[in-house]
């Protein structure tokens, strides 16, 4: 009668025993497998095709890229980057037009290749301090430091003009995956800088400096909150993308044209109808192919042709992505590590009780 009763329970135990090495050891190879370049191809690819199967998403009314083209070229008269008094009279224009922020991807660093007049920094200067809406774009320039815009340019009573106009730097933290493709960013890069941010010291980095991402600056900006409040971002994320090359290039007005940059900066475009802007998050930034500053990324356009996106809609599939909370984090091995331990549990409990 006992070898009757314990018999099974015993058997269930061992079997109990054996699913749990079983786990334990799939838990350890899935674990590595994630690790290796295979894996994370693998992963990066799934989400690749998921987003082909689910194809464009709704865009947000609230988030414009203005674009810089051939066509501004010829209606400015002049080459990008331009004379600094045209994005002066941008700002003032979408300032006056109630945009919730204005985002510039371009990086304002003296160059002997790009001579400025001191009246026209004066010019873009004064116009960020009237907006204090403003987000400026910066970058590692590849000697392990992030230069601040305008390096070190002084107002005429010694201060700092970058923090005397009141502007947020963001800087752009595209990573690029081994096959070449935008997907992810950084919501914040710790790098070394000039003095003029926050510093964040560390043991490895004592001089390091941290800066917010150009999609975090920008929805700071348009909530009124400083970037380095916001909590619960992962330190990296993948971009959730919305749509192709483009999908952010019109206006959300009745007609759907495109909007480029000298539509409105002309200091005679104020009678223009930029009721678009109000309330919105708007980007300003080279959209010509010319410009050498197209990425691929895992959203093919419309034609199937071209994966590639210039990198002022990848920050505006990024602002997308943190103002609903809707980015995404690679969790396969810690997702694994969850779940098939408690499966674990689940199967100890059935076969004990």
């Amino acid at each position: 009668m006992a070898r009757t009763r314990y018999m099974p329970l015993r058997k269930a135990r061992l079997a109990a025993i054996a699913f749990t090495v079983a786990a334990c050891a799939a838990v350890v190879a899935f674990t590595a497998f994630t690790a290796t370049p295979t894996g994370r191809a693998l992963e990066y690819h799934s989400l690749d095709w998921r987003f082909a199967t689910r194809g464009e998403r709704p865009m947000p009314r609230d988030i414009v890229v203005v674009g810089i083209d051939n066509a501004t070229d010829q209606a400015i008269g002049d080459r990008f980057p331009y004379r600094r008094s045209v994005y002066a009279d941008a700002i003032d224009n979408l300032t006056a037009a109630g945009a919730a922020a204005i985002v510039l991807d371009i990086q304002f660093l003296e160059s002997p290749d790009i001579p400025t007049a001191a009246s026209d920094d004066g010019k873009l200067l004064n116009a960020i301090a009237r907006s204090q809406k403003v987000v400026l774009a910066t970058a590692p320039d590849g000697t392990n430091t992030t230069p601040l815009p305008f390096r070190g340019l002084k107002t005429t009573d010694g201060n700092d003009a970058l923090a005397a106009s009141g502007a947020v730097v963001g800087v752009v933290p595209q990573l690029v995956t081994s096959d070449g493709v935008i997907r992810w960013i950084r919501p914040r890069e710790h790098t070394h800088s000039a003095l003029g941010v926050p510093i964040d010291p560390s043991e490895s980095c004592p001089r390091c400096i941290t800066l917010p991402s150009l999609a975090l600056a920008a929805t700071a900006v348009a909530t009124n909150t400083s970037p380095f409040e916001a909590r619960g971002l992962p330190d990296k994320m993948m971009i959730n993308w919305r749509g192709a090359a483009a999908s952010y290039a019109s206006t959300p007005t009745e007609q759907g044209n495109r909007v480029r940059l000298h539509n409105f900066a002309e200091t005679t475009a104020k009678g223009v109808d930029l009721s678009w802007a109000h309330g919105a998050i708007v980007l300003i930034g080279a959209t010509d192919p010319v410009s050498q500053d197209l990425h691929e990324t895992p959203f093919q356009d419309k034609s199937a042709k071209s994966s590639r996106m210039p990198g002022v809609e990848i920050h505006a599939h990024a602002i997308a992505t943190l103002a609903d909370k809707s980015f995404i984090v690679s969790e396969s091995p810690r997702a694994a590590g969850i779940m098939l331990p408690l499966l674990v549990v689940l199967r100890w409990a059935a076969c004990t009780f």
